[in-house]
């Protein structure tokens, strides 16, 4: 697991709000696709905060 912790990249939003809709299918493809791991820290109906 540390070796991924080197490689982390952080994904924000340039808006507050909801999370409304999350594309699991094509998110689960796309990281098969380039062998990453995704880890979410948000689910459908939380409030994202602005920011970094």
């Amino acid at each position: 697991m540390e070796t991924y912790r080197k490689e982390l990249h952080t994904v924000s939003t340039p808006l507050s709000g909801y999370v409304q809709l999350i594309l699991f299918n094509e998110l689960i493809e796309e990281a098969q696709k380039d062998n990453i791991l995704l880890k979410m820290e948000v689910r459908v109906g939380s409030f994202s905060y602005w920011g970094p």
